[in-house]
């Protein structure tokens, strides 16, 4: 693992290693808190980063944070078709949830971590949407981007397969903050009933039109008052989130194939 070195006493923090702030099987429950404290610190100071060409949230853009000594994982992104096959066969999404290799690898950056193909996340890490995108584009062209969990609520008997979490219509070339909402974002939070290791992947399809598509909004949307209601509106939330089929949306707005991926995985318990 490779160290970034930022200007608070140039000492390595892994916030981005697996433990995080939700390893149910850690023997240092200490580590968390800290974890829990540097990611404070980190919303009140300055994040520094570079955009590299890719869109960044405007809400970031007016926010300013601490920069932070980060640890981050030396697994670079497909830069080959091959490479990015490879990556999508590791875990499986390849076929389990498309069946070839996208044209396009997809980055994404959340405010405290990369998605990098199957690299292990906290759910505190991913509850708020990603940041930042990029993708190879066609000038003119609008874009979906669907996120959804093929594990649903076990590896082992995914009974609600394509578990949806996020889907954006409309997207002008690498803008997604600048897209049509169709179902609103929700992170890995959303399953604590799940077991086993979970991917959560992010799908990117090419509309047929350079005209804005009339999509139906989806049911389910969540906010943080009703997420902490009870168990029933909880499940009932939960529920409503599985009547999804990505296939059959995909065949309803003449989407095609994705022509980007990418995915991250959370570590559910047991299961």
């Amino acid at each position: 693992m490779a160290c970034r070195s930022y200007p608070i006493k140039n000492k390595c923090h892994p916030i981005d290693t697996p433990f995080l702030l939700f390893n149910r099987n850690s023997k240092t429950p200490v580590g968390g808190i800290i974890t829990l404290l540097v990611l404070m610190i980190c919303i009140n100071g300055r994040l520094a980063s570079q955009n590299d060409g890719m869109t960044v949230h405007p809400a970031i853009e007016e926010k300013t944070f601490q920069t932070l000594p980060t640890c981050i994982p030396t697994r670079p992104l497909p830069e080959t078709p091959e490479e990015l096959e490879a990556a999508l066969k590791k875990w499986n999404v390849i076929p389990d949830v498309i069946e070839k290799t996208p044209p396009s690898s997809l980055k994404i950056e959340y405010i405290y971590t990369k998605v990098r193909y199957g690299n292990l996340l906290s759910p505190f890490m991913v509850t708020r949407e990603p940041v930042w995108f990029n993708w190879t584009v066609e000038l003119g062209s609008l874009y979906t981007l669907i996120m959804v969990d093929p594990d649903m609520p076990k590896p082992t008997a995914p009974s609600d397969r394509d578990f949806r979490h996020w889907i954006v219509g409309n997207i002008p070339g690498t803008h997604v903050h600048k897209g049509d909402t169709v179902s609103e974002y929700v992170g890995g939070t959303l399953a604590l009933f799940g077991q086993g290791v979970h991917r959560y992947v992010f799908l990117v399809y090419k509309q047929p039109r350079s005209s804005p598509v009339m999509f139906e909004k989806c049911c389910g949307i969540i906010t943080e008052e009703e997420f902490e209601i009870s168990e029933d509106t909880h499940l009932q939330m939960i529920r409503n989130h599985t009547k999804f089929v990505t296939r059959d949306f995909v065949q309803k707005y003449k989407l095609g194939d994705p022509v980007a991926v990418n995915y991250f995985r959370i570590a559910w318990g047991k299961g």
